[in-house]
């Protein structure tokens, strides 16, 4: 690997107080520039696996699920794998299970999402609680269960810059705590 381009790459910040749990045979990739908070939870069961992407801020109280899905067919436990983009935010409080989510959105405090997918530039607002398996498309503000409006206003540039902006401001304060060091999404150290 080049040296010059890996100097590049921001670390991600995981507090030491987070939970990172992976059960059976899946896995958890967390990659670049992503803060996960003191009380996060990012939950693999079984031999499900979670991949996350680059720049999200995970706050405090968070729980990123991925739960075997029972099959009524099979009578068996089928496996799961959660994607989640870049550049979201997750605030603090909010529940994810078993949901693929792509960029560029904000999960507001205390929203509770399972088994949905999320496309781009979307924000949900405090204490919504969507239905299963409901697709959420692109550029809107759910404002509860059944209430939707479109967002004409997002800007993923702005967006990122805030993003950007956060990781710069909370990794000096994160670091000042306990933190887990990931090499190769393996953890290696504790600062």
């Amino acid at each position: 690997m080049n040296n010059s381009a890996s100097s590049n790459i921001e670390p991600h910040i995981i507090s030491a107080d987070a939970q990172i749990v992976r059960g059976g045979n899946g896995n958890i990739f967390i990659d670049q520039g992503c803060i996960i908070h003191p009380k996060a939870k990012i939950i693999a069961e079984g031999d499900c696996s979670i991949f996350i992407g680059k720049f999200n801020i995970i706050e405090e109280n968070v729980v990123i699920r991925a739960v075997p899905k029972f099959n009524p067919q099979s009578n068996l436990k089928e496996t799961v794998t959660v994607m989640i983009g870049n550049f979201n935010i997750f605030k603090v409080g909010c529940e994810i299970e078993n949901t693929n989510i792509y960029h560029h959105n904000v999960f507001d405090y205390r929203c509770k999402l399972e088994e949905n997918y999320i496309e781009s530039k979307i924000i949900i607002t405090p204490g919504v609680k969507l239905p299963r398996k409901v697709p959420i498309k692109a550029g809107a503000i759910i404002i509860d269960d059944s209430t939707t409006m479109p967002n004409f206003n997002f800007n993923e540039e702005e967006n990122t810059i805030k993003v950007k902006a956060l990781y710069s401001l909370l990794t000096p304060i994160l670091l000042k705590g306990k933190t887990i060091q990931l090499i190769n999404n393996m953890i290696v150290a504790l600062n």
